[in-house]
């Protein structure tokens, strides 16, 4: 009996130990991540163009390629290759294997409906309206641009295309295509909406569609919970809204199952709140660090700063169908007003780099014979006294918190020469839409992701942001110079780099000219985590691209 005891106490004792140690092994792999704004949508379709955004939707959703900004080369995602059939006819050989995140194969249809579900997305992405693309079989797809075009790997495939299930949205769609033009305009009377010159009732209502107007405005189940089924290594769990958003690893990734188990993604608007929460534990990575905190988080071992080379600019946008800002001298003297060497002592040193025009300073097509508009107050007086300015004009400046301090010492600024402004402080999740729609006088703006100079074809030409004439918006300028609008056309479609550089060398000329927006300075992007819990992390240029690396990083347990 005394052995039989004996015995059997050991076997409880043993389980008592190894149970702990088994359930600590299989502890589930939890990265929390601190973003600025909570994204209004995560569906490609009709994304805001917001770091948090990009950061979240692009683990779901995947190009044919990456482009790893760190040396240009190109990273094979749902496309292994690509051949150059011609000037203007590209053979994309897709990789096999690959399911959707409800089980579906994709496939060449996939990209087929991604690329010309509507005449818009044919237009914009440059293709050949007449026979866009060839689909040669479940793997292969061949994409006729129309005409050479210049940014169409690396702008186009790479940065814009995130493939979109057919299966899942066509049904939408698909009611639309068969109604007749009278149908069709009564679907878009009751939106408020009408078919612009030269388009057909039924281009406007799938253009409405595609870009989540209260026709779409997300696909959701039965419970009114948003379906973002894409290809990515993490799939979408949950969307607690004001709160987190949660995402789990895709199993059947084709490029491995991820070592994390599960994302969680929650925003705090202040910086200086993030690291906080970084520095106590909260959260595992963070977007966006304070200047002023940068180099206390560098002297905590268990954190690591990763500082990326600005792929952006700062403005200050300037909408020119406010009255008070369409004489190009207010502007002149708005610009000449401010101090922008002050401003960037906001910032610690080295964290700004002084840009005068369209593009940052790190683009190899950034105009360095573009003149500043430098300090001189004086001058400022002088151009608001031959423009008739009037003292008691009240300029609206819109910002979001982040801004503050940035918008106070402009205030100042323009106080200073006779320009009262009045700061308008709104959130973050509002801000972007207001700004990019002309529901803006004067606000602050960052553009990233700036990889190619076709950047100021879609800001700065007037049919897109430069004054929203195709979307049906006032744009972020109510700008629309036809000089400007035919460069930035011509360089689309310009495959030889000197040719397009001297394209786009005088369209940013004029636009300093012509002052749409003030421009400031490129600023470093700045991402943190903690060491002693995460793994494979790696420094990209564009903030957002960090994120590419938790398919394969790993927790520390």
């Amino acid at each position: 009996m005394n052995r039989l005891f004996r015995t059997g106490l050991l076997i409880v004792l043993a389980l008592a130990l190894t149970v702990p140690a088994m359930a600590s092994a299989q502890e589930e792999k939890v990265v929390t991540i601190g973003i600025g704004t909570e994204p209004s949508t995560l569906d490609p379709r009709n994304y805001s163009f917001l770091q948090s955004t990009f950061a979240i939707s692009w683990r779901m959703f995947e190009p044919l390629f990456y482009h790893d900004t760190r040396n240009g080369d190109l990273i094979p995602a749902l496309a292994e290759s690509y051949e150059l059939l011609g000037p203007t006819r590209y053979q994309f050989n897709l990789r096999q294997g690959v399911k959707w995140h409800d089980g579906e194969t994709f496939t060449a249809e996939d990209v087929a409906w991604t690329l010309v579900r509507t005449p818009g997305r044919i237009a914009e992405y440059l293709l050949d309206p007449e026979n866009p693309v060839e689909i040669v079989d479940d793997y292969t797809i061949i994409v006729n641009t129309d005409g050479e075009v210049g940014p169409f790997i690396y702008q186009t495939v790479a940065l814009n295309w995130r493939m979109l299930p057919e299966h899942i949205l066509e049904p939408y769609f698909a009611p639309y295509r068969e109604m007749s033009d009278e149908e069709l305009l009564e679907v878009l009377e009751g939106i408020g909406k009408e078919p612009a010159e030269g388009e057909t009732p039924l281009d406007r209502v799938l253009f409405e569609l595609d870009k989540g107007t209260d026709l779409l405005k997300e696909v959701v189940d039965d419970a009114g919970n948003p379906v973002y089924i894409g290809t990515g290594p993490f799939k979408f769990e949950n969307w607690e809204r004001g709160v987190q958003i949660t995402m789990v690893a895709n199993d059947d990734y084709w490029g491995g199952r991820p070592n994390i188990d599960r994302l969680v993604w929650r925003w705090i608007e202040e910086d200086a709140t993030r690291v906080i929460e970084l520095e106590s534990g909260g959260f595992d990575l963070i977007i966006g660090v304070p200047e002023e905190e940068i180099e206390r988080l560098q002297d905590d071992p268990n954190i690591e700063v990763i500082a990326s080379p600005g792929l952006n600019y700062r403005i200050v946008t300037l909408n020119l169908r406010t009255p008070a800002l369409a004489d190009v001298k207010v502007r002149q003297a708005i610009a000449h007003a401010l101090n922008v060497e002050e401003l960037q002592l906001l910032f610690p040193e080295g964290m700004t780099v002084r840009t005068c025009g369209p593009l940052p300073v790190s683009s190899p097509f950034y105009n360095d014979t573009v003149p500043c508009y430098e300090y001189d107050p004086d001058l400022s007086r002088t151009l608001l006294e031959e423009a008739g300015w009037d003292p008691n004009t009240v300029i609206k400046f819109k910002l979001t918190s982040n801004d503050l301090l940035e918008a106070q010492l402009i205030q100042a600024f323009l106080a200073d020469v006779g320009i009262t402004v009045e700061l308008e402080t709104v959130e973050s999740a509002t801000y972007s839409a207001d700004v990019r729609q002309g529901r803006s006088e004067m606000a602050m703006f960052t553009f990233g992701n700036v990889v190619d100079p076709d950047h100021m074809f879609w800001v700065f030409h007037g049919d897109w942001l430069g004054a929203g004439k195709v979307t049906g918006t006032n744009g972020i300028f109510g700008y629309d110079d036809p000089d400007v609008n035919a460069w930035t056309v011509e360089g689309q479609t310009t495959a030889d780099p000197d040719a397009r550089r001297a394209l786009y060398d005088q369209a940013q000329v004029k636009i300093v000219e012509d002052i749409p927006a003030i421009f400031l300075y490129s600023n470093s992007e700045t991402t943190a985590y903690r060491t002693d819990r995460l793994t494979g992390i790696q420094a990209m240029p564009r903030p957002t691209d960090v994120f590419y690396w938790l398919g394969t990083a790993d927790v520390i347990q």
